[in-house]
């Protein structure tokens, strides 16, 4: 009868010739790589609890092979487990930009289940803030535009404490902006917006980042994690949402829409009395 893992690790030679097919770098995968790769995708597979642990992973984060440290860092972060994170710090520094962006990410969904309310002292906690910090870093010397959109979006999904540290996490996003806000900066931006009640909202300079990316970002994406995050911390002034309510983007206009809604029945609260609701496409 096949062992419980035998699915798994058939389903890893499969997945594992499918990667190495779709390798765009030109090398040729040894077998040695090609079987470090099954061991690392049954791993991932298997959430670092079949016969190997974490080791084949472990390992793949130290392989000379690109497509394998990629993999590796991807199925580290996707265990979720905070104590495996200070192993993909290193890889904040990867020659290969593609590497690089999978440990920010990876980090992130690593130190995803971390609470807020550790103490200092204690070691999980200790292991996110050396996390956050490698990525504030990383963040300001990155030169490649992909690699700093991912490393703002993760910075933004960190577990931060209080607003102190959300503002410096502001800050370090706020910095990589260099005219048109890109989508990993905004969505790093709108991220740090979820959390307000817990880190506060965002700074005044955050906000005109946002409407700045409302009114010039050309792809729809963008101008709708803008708006979005704008709406959560009330940062939808009247230029905005003009340009909004414009936008050949139909859900930025629908955007700009609610945020008009929103601000009628709060301007009539306040006057103690209810507007009626406009119908939509109004």
């Amino acid at each position: 009868m096949p062992g419980r893992h035998s699915g798994a690790v058939g389903s890893g030679v499969l997945l594992a010739w499918s990667l190495v097919a779709m390798r765009v770098d030109g090398q040729q995968p040894t077998d040695r790589v090609v079987s470090a790769l099954q061991r690392v995708l049954v791993a991932e597979d298997a959430r670092g609890t079949g016969a190997e642990g974490v080791a084949p992973l472990l390992d793949g984060l130290q392989s000379d092979d690109t497509l394998l440290r990629r993999v590796a860092t991807r199925g580290i972060g996707r265990l979720q487990r905070p104590e495996l994170v200070r192993g993909l710090i290193p890889l904040l520094d990867d020659p290969l930009p593609s590497v690089r962006a999978e440990a920010a990410n990876a980090i992130a969904q690593g130190m995803s289940r971390v609470g807020r309310g550790l103490a200092a002292a204690d070691p999980t906690q200790s292991s996110a803030r050396a996390a956050q910090d490698a990525i504030i870093i990383a963040l300001a010397g990155e030169q490649d535009l992909r690699v700093i959109d991912a490393l703002a979006e993760a910075l933004g999904r960190f577990p931060l404490a209080d607003s102190t540290e959300a503002r410096v996490a502001e800050r370090a996003i706020r910095g990589r902006v260099v005219g048109v806000p890109t989508l990993g900066i905004v969505h790093g931006m709108y991220s740090l917006a979820l959390m307000r009640r817990f880190t506060g909202g965002l700074s005044a300079d955050g906000v005109t980042v946002l409407q700045r990316a409302v009114i010039s970002a050309r792809e729809p994406d963008v101008r709708r994690l803008a708006m979005l995050a704008l709406g959560l911390v009330g940062g939808l002034d009247s230029a905005t949402t003009l340009s909004a309510s414009r936008d050949g983007d139909e859900q930025v206009r629908r955007l700009a829409l609610a945020g008009r809604v929103e601000e009628q029945v709060v301007v009539a609260a306040t006057a103690g009395r209810l507007l009626p609701v406009p119908a939509p496409g109004l």
